[in-house]
């Protein structure tokens, strides 16, 4: 399933493991994993919040909030020149893949 890949990708790309972006850990690369996770299935994959959020075991607030906390660093890259970086390298590896 894409939307696993994208997870797995994105854990790449921080360098963490899957569990721990789905997990309870509040540590940046972890938080900013599942920012990059939560704009690009919404965004790209046109999944719900909730979706998301049971995905990655939050709630569908939690996915509005990294979806926000993601757009504010692809127009504004200073504040997370990685989580940009990462996304639009997600955003590129899977353009072409069907909704």
């Amino acid at each position: 399933m894409i939307e696993n890949d994208i997870l797995r990708d994105a854990a790449d790309l921080f360098g963490v493991t899957v569990e721990a972006v789905t997990s309870a850990m509040r540590h940046r690369q972890y938080a900013d994993a599942r920012a990059v996770v939560c704009y690009v299935l919404c965004s790209m994959r046109g999944m719900s919040t909730t979706e998301v959020g049971r995905m990655i075991h939050r709630t569908h607030a939690t996915v509005i909030y990294y979806n926000r906390k993601a757009d504010d660093w692809l127009r504004m890259p200073m504040l997370n020149r990685r989580g940009a970086c990462a996304i639009r390298e997600l955003e590129n590896r899977y353009k072409d893949q069907k909704l």
